[in-house]
């Protein structure tokens, strides 16, 4: 008991001042006789025996819940698997029957096999019509800003549409 006090001592100290940890003591050591002078009450031998069983029927279902985790979760292993050995052999199989069929080679005319190639002309019409677009989108170059510029604007007022699109469209 003195060991228990001697430490209470040192903790108050710890935390409060010389004169307010003595006093904090005081009031605990009157707080401890004081309630020694009253009697303890007692349970009553019904009252305990009522909270043992509700208490044994707790930990008794606690251990069913127990089975019941190790069946479920058992249970769970073995759908996964049975999931994974079904993937497995799916996937293991080959998209194509393994029975050799016959290709009908023959069928295969060298007419299937042509290509119509672009004449000579075609080809320099599509390269000219590619080189005025490229040259359309260097003319139309963007400023830093992501608008254009002025004098890009002047040169195709006669020839296109032009849309002017900010970074602000999105304000609404």
């Amino acid at each position: 008991m003195n060991n228990e006090r001697e430490n209470l001592k040192e903790l108050l100290r710890q935390f409060y001042e010389q004169d307010r940890a003595d006093q904090i003591e005081a009031d605990i050591e009157w707080g401890d006789r004081t309630m020694g002078q009253w009697p303890r009450l007692q349970p009553d031998a019904k009252i305990i025996g009522k909270i043992k069983k509700k208490i044994h029927k707790r930990l008794h279902h606690r251990n069913r819940n127990g089975y019941r985790l190790l069946v479920s979760s058992i249970a769970s292993i073995a759908a996964v698997l049975v999931l994974g050995t079904a993937v497995l052999i799916y996937f293991s199989q080959p998209p194509f029957p393994t029975t050799h069929t016959k290709v009908f080679v023959d069928e295969i005319t060298p007419q299937t096999w042509q290509i119509d190639s672009l004449g000579d002309e075609q080809l320099a019409e599509i390269a000219t019509e590619l080189d005025e677009i490229m040259d359309t989108m260097l003319d139309l170059q963007l400023d830093e800003y992501g608008s254009i510029k002025e004098n890009d604007i002047d040169g195709y007022q006669g020839k296109t549409e032009t849309a002017v699109v900010t970074n602000d469209f999105w304000k609404g």
